[in-house]
């Protein structure tokens, strides 16, 4: 997840002023926690991660998650992976131990996190970076997942969401798949211009599939563990079901 902490412009989310608050927390030395790339400093710098509140930035045990996911997508064998906005890397890492088999690559644009990523998960690769429409490819890809990406989860503006997507699919291989994982609660994220963002791309394929309560997913058969998440999100009003977006590019007549 590309990282920071909201401010008065409404433009914060954008990688550009992302990244001109990561490098003044960096410069600064920030031991605010409470912000993602201070949070990320005091990580790298050796700090104890419960004092660093990471667990509040990132998902530091997204393993039950990713393999929940990977059984809804099916891919057959992905040789490159990339996880936009890894943040700490926990869930690059994740994506490294359910395809084994796959060269995974993590980008975020915090470079505190990325060292301690680099220096931690030894199975992905990591590269600091921002990443934007504009920005070159970092590679082809047979699956990109968007974990809580910024740009998908802090603005309304159907435009810029669909401009990433364009990115993020240009990097795709044939039959490859671009994955949005997100709180669809959020009403300030691609949840509420989800049909505008389609529109805007018709070359596209979007399939969105519900996913169970990864705990859950663990313990039970699939269909178990959704109809209990979906009880929980309706009735007792818990944030069980997350919806994945697959986007793919759609079919052409050869």
């Amino acid at each position: 997840m590309e990282h920071g902490s909201k401010s008065r412009n409404d433009d914060w989310w954008r990688p550009e002023n992302l990244q001109q608050a990561e490098e003044a927390a960096r410069s600064n030395r920030s031991s605010d926690t409470g912000s993602d790339f201070g949070s990320y400093g005091v990580l790298e710098r050796g700090g104890d991660p419960a004092l660093s509140n990471i667990a509040i930035h990132n998902d530091v045990k997204p393993l039950s998650k990713v393999r929940s996911i990977s059984r809804i997508i099916r891919h057959p064998g992905p040789r490159a992976i990339l996880d936009a906005g890894c943040g700490a890397g926990f869930t690059t890492a994740a994506l490294a131990t359910v395809y084994p088999r796959a060269d995974v690559l993590g980008v975020d644009l915090a470079v505190d996190a990325i060292a301690y990523a680099s220096r931690t998960h030894e199975r992905a690769r990591f590269l600091a970076a921002p990443i934007s429409p504009e920005s070159a490819p970092f590679g082809s890809f047979d699956l990109i997942f968007c974990f809580e990406f910024y740009p998908f989860t802090r603005n309304v503006d159907a435009h810029a969401q669909a401009s990433f997507i364009r990115y993020f699919v240009d990097q795709l291989q044939p039959g490859g798949a671009l994955v949005i994982y997100q709180t669809w609660k959020n009403s300030n994220s691609l949840a509420t211009c989800y049909d505008e963002v389609r529109a805007q791309t018709p070359e596209l394929q979007y399939l969105k599939r519900r996913t169970p309560h990864a705990r859950l997913a663990e313990r039970l058969p699939h269909r178990i563990a959704l109809g209990l998440s979906w009880a929980a999100t309706t009735f007792a009003r818990r944030d069980w079901q997350k919806p994945i977006v697959i986007v793919t590019r759609k079919a052409t007549d050869s």
